[in-house]
């Protein structure tokens, strides 16, 4: 499916689409040629392949040399900022290097843009200029930001399909107590991933005799067939860091005994684990599922060097699932009691029990899409970045002071020697959890987590 379907009145059938291809869907975004002045039009190919070109050669990142420099960078990072990258050794001894990120959200559609914030997106550390290059850093952000606009469609398409084109309106029963698919990912915290593969050549024959063809696939996976744990994944095809070409060899859907083959201008959709059980229909019979999550899995090569971003759109964590859909199960269970705990405090890239194969800044000034594709369809727009700091000490603690991981204002700070002398303490809580526990600061304050939570609730306030 194109963007330009997504954005245009034209009949696509979503639904249908993501029942028939279990869970997959793939949007192209073209890079077309204007017209007018012959210049290619800086569209998602462009920023794709500039982006993760910037993190195959990222001194930080890449570990596909014979000397140490790399690694120690790595690790001096890993000290110093232990939240915002990660290393892990994969089954196979690939190794992982990982940048993580999250946003707070949804972005809003267009009726409520102009009453509302949307979605609060976690700005990439500093550091990233200092380590890789200020145009690699504004090249990640670029990237976020076109995922998310298409993204940001898929959405609005999903939420504008009516009764009668093959399923029950959204809001009646698909998705209880929320009013679209759009305000349930407005109700949840979503984990941004950029990962660094790379995988030595092998030491040894690796015999197999005896083995099955599933223990043989078993052995050499990166990363074995599993769902994603959220609504969905929403990624751009992987590129080779020694050919800085589309990696057509390592990614498999269950079934399929060919690796899929990946377009430049796409952006891949694949439904998660929350969409099948979270969000069935509970007046349709017990095998029935709105969408069908889809298990994927990770084969690299040998001598493998890959970058990847992708971004994993959770669910509520108060979102009630049927016993009957999960046979695990013996109760009704919340999301967040079954899958993994990813919160946005918690964004850190290794989800251990979930593996996946990835889960201000300057951008470009055109709008990145097709000509034909009406401007008031599709603009855009700086989304709302927060500011990401590591501790108190990042803030003047003057005019401003640390909570949900940035340095915020402290409220009416003309007036703080008053506020002291008078016994006054500033803290960083959730205010309508001091309404309904009759102002109780502990309760308040606990999940703010003196600041090192990213909670949208948290805000400063004198007691």
């Amino acid at each position: 499916i194109s963007l330009k379907q997504l954005l245009l009145d034209q009949p696509t059938n979503l639904h249908k689409h993501l029942q028939d291809s279990h869970g997959v869907l793939r949007i192209t975004v073209n890079d077309d040629i204007n017209e007018a002045t012959h210049q290619q039009r800086y569209g998602l190919k462009a920023v794709r392949k500039r982006a993760l070109s910037h993190l195959c050669s990222c001194p930080t990142f890449n570990n596909d040399d014979d000397t140490s420099d790399s690694s120690s960078l790595f690790q001096q990072v890993l000290q110093s900022h232990p939240k915002d990258v990660q290393q892990i050794n994969l089954p196979d001894g690939t190794v992982r290097r990982t940048l993580a990120s999250a946003t707070v959200g949804f972005d809003n559609d267009e009726s409520q843009k102009a009453t509302t914030d949307g979605a609060a997106v976690l700005e990439l550390p500093s550091w990233i200029k200092d380590n890789c290059g200020e145009e690699a850093y504004d090249s990640l952000e670029e990237l976020r930001d076109v995922v998310a606009r298409v993204t940001d469609a898929f959405v609005a398409k999903l939420d504008g399909e009516q009764e009668g084109d093959g399923f029950e309106k959204v809001g009646r029963s698909v998705v209880k107590n929320y009013e679209s698919y759009r305000s349930v990912l407005a109700d949840a915290n979503h984990l941004e991933h950029f990962h660094v593969y790379t995988k030595e050549g092998e030491n040894n024959a690796n015999a197999q005799a005896g083995q099955s063809m599933d223990e043989i696939e078993s052995s050499t996976s990166t990363l074995d067939y599993h769902t994603d744990a959220g609504f969905f994944l929403s990624f751009v095809p992987a590129m080779d860091c020694h050919t800085y070409k589309t990696d057509d060899s390592s990614f498999y859907l269950k079934g399929e005994t060919k690796p899929l083959t990946f377009e430049e201008d796409e952006v891949v959709i694949l439904m998660g684990a929350g969409a099948q059980y979270w969000l069935s229909d509970e007046e349709k019979n017990e095998q029935h599922h709105t969408f069908l999550a889809a298990p994927h899995a990770l084969r690299l090569k040998p001598n493998s060097h890959r970058s990847w971003y992708g971004k994993m759109h959770l669910l509520p964590s108060s979102m009630q699932a049927k016993a009957v859909t999960i046979p695990s199960l013996t109760s009704n269970a919340k999301y967040g009691d079954v899958l993994p705990d990813l919160k946005v405090e918690n964004y850190k890239a290794h989800v251990p029990t979930s593996p996946v194969d990835g889960c201000g800044t300057t951008i470009f000034e055109s709008s990145p899409f097709n000509d034909e594709i009406a401007p008031s369809l599709y603009t855009r727009t700086n989304r709302r970045r927060l500011q990401h700091v590591n501790s108190p000490a990042n803030c003047n603690n003057v005019t401003n002071f640390f909570c949900w991981h940035q340095c915020i204002d402290i409220p009416n700070s003309d007036y703080v020697e008053d506020y002291v002398r008078d016994g006054y303490s500033l803290y960083c809580l959730d205010p309508s959890i001091m309404v309904s526990t009759d102002n109780s600061i502990p309760d308040a304050t606990g999940p703010c987590k003196a600041g090192y939570a990213h909670n949208a609730n948290c805000v400063g306030s004198w007691q």
